[in-house]
């Protein structure tokens, strides 16, 4: 359950974020989470962002989009189009959104690249405890 928890805070923050929230901690102000989750994700984050390098947030599949799964690509992809709008300029059709912080010293296009490593990262992560749903029952093909 936690796991599903944090994916879903994981790709409502990457929406907030390349939407134009100013920064992730405005944007995690808007993500409902428990304490419990709030700390896993704190640590889901700090792990991806000092385990990588910053040249892969700006683009997290490069050299391997044949081995990533095609809704994670095309994703990332809508991410980095919605990104690209909200920084443009008006003249060109964009929103023209420049004020944006990361205590980091990310750009909001690493950031969202840097949600998008911790969603690969959390779905390669055996969760804990997983087991049968129902563990008294037994498959019925050999």
């Amino acid at each position: 359950m936690l796991r599903h928890t944090l994916t879903h805070a994981l790709e409502d923050l990457r929406h907030r974020v390349s939407a134009g929230s100013p920064s992730l901690t405005v944007a995690m102000r808007y993500v409902r989470l428990s304490d419990r989750a709030r700390v896993e994700l704190d640590k889901l984050l700090d792990a991806t962002r000092f385990e990588v390098e910053r040249e892969q947030f700006a683009s997290p599949f490069a050299g391997r989009e044949s081995r990533v799964s095609t809704r994670a690509l095309v994703n990332w992809v809508e991410a980095r189009k919605a990104v690209s709008h909200c920084e443009g300029p008006r003249s060109a059709g964009g929103l023209g959104l420049k004020g944006w912080e990361d205590v980091g010293g990310l750009t909001r296009l690493e950031t969202v690249g840097l949600l998008t490593l911790a969603m690969e990262r959390l779905e390669r992560t055996p969760e804990v405890g997983a087991g049968p749903l129902f563990p008294g029952l037994q498959a019925s093909r050999p």
